[in-house]
C-alpha cells in the first residue's frame, strides 16, 4: 500500500472520529411551562433535526474546528399569505375568514381594480388573544373584486416597541365570482432568516447555542423513525386542500404603514366577558394582575374554557411549586429571540411540577412573584424536563426585579 492511500485511510479515520462525537441526541431541558423540550439529533450524514413546540426544522451541519460544528437550516420557499377559496351556498356575500391572522397585525381593504386601497383596516386590535371563535369578514360581491392584504416585513413586529411608519408586504388578490368562502393562512416563518446553530463540545459537557451543560445521547430507532416520518412532510406546512383552491395574488410588493385611525374588523376578547370588561382587558393586557398570594405556583379553580381573564382568576389557596422547590432562577435569552425567566426545579421539585402540570392539562396555571400573577400560561402537556421558563414582554430590567423577588 502506497503512502498516499494510508495517509487517506488515516485522514478519513480522523475525520469520522471527529464526526462521531458530535452525533447523537441532545434534549434541550428548554421546556416552558406550556411548551415539551426542545431536542436536536445530529445524524451521520451531516443532516440534523431540530424538534421543538411548532414543529421541527432541518438542515446540514459541517465541523468549524475539532470541537464545534455549525447546524445551518435548509429553508423551503414558502409564500408569507396564502388564501385558499370554495364556493359554497350561492349568496350575494364574501366572507373572508380571518381568524389565522390574529397575530399577525395585517390591514385589509376591498377595491374594485387591482389598485392599492388607500386606507387599510387593521383586521384586530393588538389586545389578548382568545381562541375558539371563528373572525369572518362579510363583504358584498359587487364592486369588491380585489382584496389586499398587508403584513410587516418584521417576523417580531408587535414584540417590540412599535415604529411608525413601518416597512410592510403588500399582496392582492381577485375574488372570482364563483367562490364565496376565502380563507387567509399567513406564514410568519417564511419572513424569518434561516437559522444557524452551533453545537461545542467542552470536558465531554455539549452547548447549543446558549443550552449548555447537555448529554449526548445515542440515537434509537425511536429517533431514526420521527426522522423518517418528518422527512414526509414539509416542516410547519399543513394540508389546506379542505380550505378550497388556492389562489394566485395578482401582485406583491412592499409599502409603508403608517399608525392607522380606523377602528380594526374586530376586538379580541374572551366569551362571556361584557364589553366594557373586554375594553379594560385590552388596555391592561401587558399589565400583571395583582393577588394576595404568596412567590409560588399556583392552580387555577375557577378556569372556564377560552376565558382568559386573568384578573378574574381565583387562584389555590396553597402553592402547588414553592420557592423550595427552586433549585436555581437565571435570566435566560432563547433561540426566538427576547428575554425570560428561567426556574431550575430541585429534584423534589421537579417531581412535584411534573405531576401538577400533569393534573393541569388544558388549564391555565398562575405563577406569582411579588403578589403579582406574571403568567398564566395554559398547560399542554405534563412538564418533565425539571425547568420552566417564564415568558412575557419583560424588560431586562424586569427580570432582574423578578429573579430579585424570587430569591428573597
Amino acid at each position: 500500500m502506497t503512502k498516499k492511500y494510508v495517509l487517506f485511510i488515516i485522514l478519513t479515520f480522523f475525520l469520522s472520529k471527529t464526526n462521531a462525537q458530535f452525533v447523537g441526541y441532545y434534549n434541550l431541558h428548554d421546556g416552558v411551562v406550556d411548551m415539551p423540550n426542545s431536542s436536536v439529533a445530529v445524524l451521520e450524514n451531516n443532516e440534523f433535526y431540530f424538534f421543538y413546540y411548532a414543529g421541527y426544522k432541518s438542515g446540514t451541519w459541517k465541523k468549524t474546528d475539532k470541537n464545534t460544528i455549525e447546524l445551518t437550516e435548509i429553508k423551503a420557499d414558502s409564500e408569507p399569505l396564502k388564501i385558499y377559496a370554495k364556493g359554497g351556498k350561492v349568496t350575494k356575500d364574501l366572507k373572508i375568514n380571518v381568524i389565522n391572522l390574529s397575530s399577525s397585525y395585517a390591514r385589509i381593504g376591498f377595491s374594485k381594480d387591482a389598485v392599492i386601497p388607500q386606507e387599510m383596516k387593521p383586521v384586530f386590535n393588538d389586545g389578548v388573544n382568545c381562541l375558539g371563535d371563528h373572525y369572518v369578514i362579510t363583504k358584498k360581491k359587487d364592486g369588491n373584486n380585489y382584496l389586499t392584504i398587508t403584513i410587516p416585513t418584521n417576523p417580531n413586529f408587535g414584540h417590540e416597541k412599535t415604529i411608525y411608519p413601518y416597512a410592510a408586504l403588500i399582496y392582492t388578490f381577485p375574488l372570482a365570482k364563483k367562490y364565496s368562502v376565502f380563507t387567509v393562512i399567513p406564514d410568519p416563518d417564511a419572513l424569518q432568516e434561516k437559522l444557524v446553530f452551533t453545537l461545542e463540545k467542552k470536558n465531554e459537557k455539549y452547548r447549543f447555542n446558549d443550552r449548555k451543560d447537555l448529554e449526548k445521547e445515542e440515537i434509537t430507532p425511536e429517533i431514526l423513525n420521527a426522522v423518517s416520518t418528518v422527512k414526509k412532510t414539509n416542516p410547519g406546512v399543513r394540508d389546506n386542500s379542505d380550505l378550497g383552491e388556492l389562489i394566485k395574488n395578482s401582485s406583491d410588493s412592499k409599502t409603508s404603514q403608517n399608525e392607522s385611525k380606523l377602528q380594526p374588523y374586530f376586538t379580541k376578547y374572551c366569551p362571556g366577558d361584557e364589553p366594557e370588561i373586554a375594553a379594560a382587558k385590552i388596555e391592561n393586557s401587558e399589565k400583571q394582575t395583582p393577588t394576595t398570594r404568596s412567590n409560588g405556583i399556583y392552580a387555577v379553580l375557577n378556569y372556564v374554557k377560552y376565558n382568559y381573564n386573568v384578573s378574574k382568576y381565583i387562584l389555590a389557596k396553597e402553592a402547588s411549586v414553592t420557592p423550595k422547590d427552586f433549585q436555581s432562577v437565571e435570566k435566560i435569552k432563547p433561540n426566538y429571540g427576547g428575554t425570560e425567566l428561567q426556574i431550575t426545579f430541585t429534584k423534589a421539585g421537579a417531581l412535584k411540577f411534573a405531576a401538577f402540570t400533569k393534573t393541569n392539562i388544558n388549564k391555565p396555571i398562575a405563577i406569582v412573584i411579588n403578589k403579582f400573577i406574571v403568567s398564566a400560561p395554559i398547560i399542554q402537556s405534563e412538564i418533565s424536563g425539571g425547568k420552566a421558563n417564564i415568558a412575557g414582554k419583560f424588560t431586562e430590567k424586569e427580570i432582574d426585579e423578578l429573579i430579585k423577588n424570587l430569591k428573597k
